[in-house]
Protein backbone atom coordinates (compact mmCIF):
# COMPACT_ATOMS: atom_id res chain seq x y z
CA UNK A 1 0.00 0.00 0.00
CA UNK A 2 1.23 3.45 -0.85
CA UNK A 3 -0.69 6.43 0.45
CA UNK A 4 0.04 9.86 -1.01
CA UNK A 5 -1.03 12.99 0.82
CA UNK A 6 -1.85 16.12 -1.15
CA UNK A 7 -2.13 19.61 0.36
CA UNK A 8 -4.67 21.53 -1.70
CA UNK A 9 -4.72 25.28 -2.40
CA UNK A 10 -7.63 25.82 0.00
CA UNK A 11 -5.58 24.34 2.86
CA UNK A 12 -7.41 21.01 2.90
CA UNK A 13 -5.81 17.60 2.47
CA UNK A 14 -6.66 14.71 0.13
CA UNK A 15 -5.27 11.18 0.28
CA UNK A 16 -4.81 8.70 -2.54
CA UNK A 17 -4.12 5.06 -1.64
CA UNK A 18 -2.64 2.63 -4.15
CA UNK A 19 -3.26 -1.01 -3.24
CA UNK A 20 -1.50 -3.87 -5.01
CA UNK A 21 -2.78 -7.35 -5.82
CA UNK A 22 -1.97 -10.81 -4.58
CA UNK A 23 1.68 -11.58 -3.89
CA UNK A 24 3.31 -15.00 -4.04
CA UNK A 25 4.00 -16.82 -0.82
CA UNK A 26 2.50 -19.39 1.43
CA UNK A 27 -0.20 -18.84 4.01
CA UNK A 28 0.61 -16.29 6.70
CA UNK A 29 3.83 -15.11 5.02
CA UNK A 30 2.48 -11.63 4.23
CA UNK A 31 -0.92 -9.93 4.07
CA UNK A 32 -1.38 -10.04 0.28
CA UNK A 33 -1.34 -13.85 0.05
CA UNK A 34 -4.02 -16.12 -1.35
CA UNK A 35 -5.43 -16.50 2.17
CA UNK A 36 -6.49 -12.85 2.14
CA UNK A 37 -8.34 -13.44 -1.13
CA UNK A 38 -10.21 -16.33 0.44
CA UNK A 39 -10.95 -14.40 3.64
CA UNK A 40 -12.40 -11.44 1.75
CA UNK A 41 -14.14 -13.08 -1.21
CA UNK A 42 -15.37 -16.41 0.13
CA UNK A 43 -15.63 -15.89 3.88
CA UNK A 44 -16.71 -12.21 3.71
CA UNK A 45 -14.24 -11.35 6.49
CA UNK A 46 -11.84 -8.46 6.88
CA UNK A 47 -8.70 -9.99 5.39
CA UNK A 48 -5.17 -9.30 6.56
CA UNK A 49 -4.55 -7.18 3.44
CA UNK A 50 -7.76 -5.22 4.12
CA UNK A 51 -6.61 -4.54 7.69
CA UNK A 52 -3.16 -3.49 6.44
CA UNK A 53 -4.75 -1.09 3.94
CA UNK A 54 -6.95 0.47 6.64
CA UNK A 55 -3.89 0.79 8.93
CA UNK A 56 -1.94 2.53 6.15
CA UNK A 57 -4.80 5.00 5.59
CA UNK A 58 -5.02 5.75 9.31
CA UNK A 59 -1.23 6.17 9.57
CA UNK A 60 -1.46 8.74 6.74
CA UNK A 61 -4.11 10.68 8.67
CA UNK A 62 -7.33 9.44 7.08
CA UNK A 63 -10.45 9.81 9.17
CA UNK A 64 -14.13 10.22 8.43
CA UNK A 65 -13.61 13.76 7.10
CA UNK A 66 -10.46 13.55 4.95
CA UNK A 67 -11.29 12.97 1.26
CA UNK A 68 -9.78 9.70 0.06
CA UNK A 69 -9.39 8.14 -3.38
CA UNK A 70 -8.65 4.42 -3.62
CA UNK A 71 -6.84 2.76 -6.51
CA UNK A 72 -6.39 -1.01 -6.61
CA UNK A 73 -5.48 -3.97 -8.77
CA UNK A 74 -6.97 -7.44 -8.27
CA UNK A 75 -6.96 -8.17 -4.51
CA UNK A 76 -6.06 -4.50 -3.98
CA UNK A 77 -9.13 -3.57 -6.02
CA UNK A 78 -11.27 -5.79 -3.85
CA UNK A 79 -9.85 -4.06 -0.75
CA UNK A 80 -10.50 -0.63 -2.29
CA UNK A 81 -14.07 -1.63 -3.12
CA UNK A 82 -14.72 -3.06 0.36
CA UNK A 83 -13.20 -0.05 2.15
CA UNK A 84 -15.29 2.34 0.03
CA UNK A 85 -18.38 0.29 0.74
CA UNK A 86 -17.70 0.22 4.51
CA UNK A 87 -18.33 3.96 4.98
CA UNK A 88 -15.41 4.16 7.42
CA UNK A 89 -13.63 6.82 5.36
CA UNK A 90 -14.72 9.79 3.23
CA UNK A 91 -14.12 7.97 -0.05
CA UNK A 92 -14.63 10.19 -3.09
CA UNK A 93 -13.40 7.89 -5.84
CA UNK A 94 -12.65 4.21 -6.39
CA UNK A 95 -10.56 3.16 -9.38
CA UNK A 96 -9.99 -0.58 -9.84
CA UNK A 97 -8.58 -2.98 -12.40
CA UNK A 98 -9.37 -6.67 -12.27
CA UNK A 99 -11.30 -6.53 -8.99
CA UNK A 100 -13.33 -9.68 -8.27
CA UNK A 101 -16.20 -7.72 -6.69
CA UNK A 102 -18.48 -4.83 -7.54
CA UNK A 103 -19.27 -2.64 -4.54
CA UNK A 104 -22.56 -1.00 -3.61
CA UNK A 105 -21.55 2.67 -3.30
CA UNK A 106 -23.41 5.89 -2.53
CA UNK A 107 -24.36 8.14 -5.46
CA UNK A 108 -21.64 10.67 -4.57
CA UNK A 109 -18.73 8.20 -4.97
CA UNK A 110 -17.12 7.98 -8.40
CA UNK A 111 -16.46 4.34 -9.33
CA UNK A 112 -14.36 3.47 -12.37
CA UNK A 113 -13.76 -0.25 -12.88
CA UNK A 114 -11.62 -1.78 -15.61
CA UNK A 115 -12.45 -5.41 -16.40
CA UNK A 116 -11.44 -7.77 -19.13
CA UNK A 117 -14.28 -9.87 -20.46
CA UNK A 118 -11.96 -12.89 -20.54
CA UNK A 119 -10.46 -12.37 -17.06
CA UNK A 120 -11.83 -15.07 -14.73
CA UNK A 121 -10.94 -12.96 -11.65
CA UNK A 122 -12.90 -9.93 -12.86
CA UNK A 123 -15.60 -12.38 -13.99
CA UNK A 124 -16.32 -13.15 -10.34
CA UNK A 125 -18.28 -9.87 -10.22
CA UNK A 126 -21.13 -11.64 -12.00
CA UNK A 127 -23.70 -9.59 -13.84
CA UNK A 128 -23.23 -6.38 -11.88
CA UNK A 129 -25.66 -4.56 -9.62
CA UNK A 130 -29.07 -3.17 -10.53
CA UNK A 131 -28.54 -0.08 -8.32
CA UNK A 132 -25.66 1.17 -10.45
CA UNK A 133 -22.10 2.27 -9.88
CA UNK A 134 -22.28 5.09 -7.37
CA UNK A 135 -21.93 8.41 -9.19
CA UNK A 136 -23.57 8.79 -12.58
CA UNK A 137 -20.09 9.69 -13.86
CA UNK A 138 -18.82 6.21 -12.95
CA UNK A 139 -18.16 3.63 -15.61
CA UNK A 140 -16.95 0.14 -16.34
CA UNK A 141 -14.30 -0.11 -19.03
CA UNK A 142 -14.13 -3.51 -20.72
CA UNK A 143 -12.01 -5.20 -23.34
CA UNK A 144 -11.20 -8.73 -24.39
CA UNK A 145 -7.49 -8.85 -23.59
CA UNK A 146 -6.31 -12.30 -24.67
CA UNK A 147 -8.73 -13.77 -27.22
CA UNK A 148 -8.32 -17.47 -27.90
CA UNK A 149 -6.39 -18.31 -24.73
CA UNK A 150 -9.14 -20.43 -23.23
CA UNK A 151 -8.04 -22.02 -19.97
CA UNK A 152 -4.50 -20.77 -19.45
CA UNK A 153 -2.79 -21.22 -16.06
CA UNK A 154 -0.98 -17.91 -16.54
CA UNK A 155 -4.34 -16.08 -16.83
CA UNK A 156 -3.07 -13.62 -19.46
CA UNK A 157 -6.23 -11.48 -19.30
CA UNK A 158 -5.61 -10.79 -15.58
CA UNK A 159 -2.01 -9.63 -16.00
CA UNK A 160 -1.32 -6.04 -14.97
CA UNK A 161 0.39 -5.28 -18.29
CA UNK A 162 -2.83 -6.14 -20.14
CA UNK A 163 -4.81 -3.86 -17.84
CA UNK A 164 -2.29 -1.07 -18.39
CA UNK A 165 -2.89 -1.40 -22.13
CA UNK A 166 -6.67 -1.26 -21.61
CA UNK A 167 -6.34 1.93 -19.55
CA UNK A 168 -4.06 3.42 -22.23
CA UNK A 169 -6.69 2.66 -24.88
CA UNK A 170 -9.47 4.12 -22.72
CA UNK A 171 -7.46 7.32 -22.23
CA UNK A 172 -7.31 7.67 -26.02
CA UNK A 173 -11.08 7.19 -26.44
CA UNK A 174 -11.96 10.87 -26.18
CA UNK A 175 -14.38 10.26 -23.28
CA UNK A 176 -13.74 13.21 -20.89
CA UNK A 177 -14.20 10.99 -17.82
Amino acid sequence: VRVEKYALADGSTRLVAYVDGTRPGGPDTQPWDLGSNLQAYLERKESDSYKATVAALRAAGADGATPVDLVGYSQGGMNADLIAQSGEFNVQGVFTVGSPIEPALPADVLDVAVRHTDDPVAGLTGAGRPEGLGSSQGMVITRTAAPGHGIDVNVPAHQLAEYQETVRLAEQSGDPR
